[in-house]
């Protein structure tokens, strides 16, 4: 960070006054005093920068999901791995065959972590437990100038307000400079803040800086200085229809394997769907030729998969649309199945 910016903003009261002692090494992590927590399970929120966005995730003991939004394209996550109240948790992987979030959590849900895999993008994120409206999460931007040598810096500019402990985390990434910084660069901030009628303050070491709040903007307007945020997510929203829906499909293959010896024999095959868009399929079928039964499972993006099996040379690439299930396996087989 580059020293010249002004105190009066948000930008350079962090980065002057806490650097040192307020960037995390764990990026996922915002501990909180729990407020006498007993679960783990319930919703966790946070934003992120890498582009930009913010996500949220329903850890319930039934069809735990998350809903990620990033660079205004919504991605539905499902896990396999079953989830019971009140055990620790490391690295469940969330995934909707792209997008992946890998979800941390200790035995009373007081310190979270999240970690994202995006392609194309080094994401950053925070996260905090987000029942009770305990949780605010804002998308924002940053713009300073420094008059003395013309330099300027902008940043994508992200908040997350926790009323449960009145602290704050911010995830700052550059976007724009003709100064020594780098494009990419992040920095991840907090402190806490007090709100009083319209206004907010954040307490920083080195100083406070009063912002402008409404329902849904926080601002902070002065010469060469722009801060910016505009709610996306409150927690006492309703949570997002993250919940997966299952429907069974049932068929026939037929045609040559990979060795050129026909075989022909029955699927079953489970698909999960969020918000009618199928992610995830889980199978088994029977092969008369072998005499045997095999498993199979791949994830789905826009309505296609490949599905590699158990048993060698039965990989099953196909597409679902509506009702119906069909694709080619081995040298020259196809299948299909029907919902039923």
């Amino acid at each position: 960070m580059k020293k010249y910016f002004k105190a009066t903003t948000l930008v350079l009261l962090i980065t002057i006054g806490i650097l040192n002692i307020a960037c995390s090494d764990d990026e996922g992590e915002n501990p909180v005093d729990g407020g006498g927590q007993t679960s783990n399970t319930g919703r966790y929120a946070g934003v992120l920068v890498g582009s930009s966005g913010w996500f949220v995730v329903n850890f319930t003991e039934e069809n735990a999901s998350a809903t990620v939004q990033f660079d205004g394209n919504t991605y539905n996550l499902s896990t396999t791995t079953p989830v019971i109240d009140g055990n620790q948790y490391s690295n469940i992987l969330f995934t909707d065959g792209t997008v992946s979030m890998y979800f941390s959590v200790d035995e009373l849900g007081l310190e979270p972590a999240a970690s994202f895999s995006i392609p194309g993008h080094n994401v950053v994120a925070t996260i905090g437990y987000a029942e009770q409206n305990t949780i605010h999460l804002y998308e924002g931007t940053s713009h300073s100038e420094n008059s003395f040598d013309n330099t300027f810096i902008d940043y994508t500019y992200n908040l997350a307000l926790n009323y449960s402990d009145n602290t704050y985390e911010i995830i700052e990434r550059v976007i724009a400079t003709n100064g020594s910084n780098e494009i990419g660069e992040t920095n991840t901030y907090g402190g806490t803040f007090s709100i009083s009628e319209n206004t907010i303050v954040f307490e920083v070491e080195g100083g406070n800086l009063s912002c402008t709040i409404s329902e849904t903007t926080i601002t902070h307007y002065e010469e060469g200085n722009t801060i910016e945020f505009e709610l996306v997510y409150e927690s006492d929203d309703e949570a997002p229809n993250t919940s997966p829906v299952q429907a069974q499909f049932v068929g026939t293959f037929s045609g040559d394997n990979l060795n050129g010896e026909f075989d022909s024999g029955s699927l079953s095959v489970t698909v999960w769907y969020f918000q009618n868009a199928p992610v995830q399929i889980e199978g088994s079928g029977y092969s008369n030729f072998l005499e045997s039964e095999f498993q199979f499972y791949a994830s789905v993006s826009n309505d296609s998969f490949e599905a590699g099996s158990s048993i060698g040379g039965y990989t099953f690439t196909g597409t679902i649309s509506g009702n119906t299930m069909q694709g080619t396996w081995g040298n020259n087989g196809t299948f299909s199945a029907v919902k039923q």
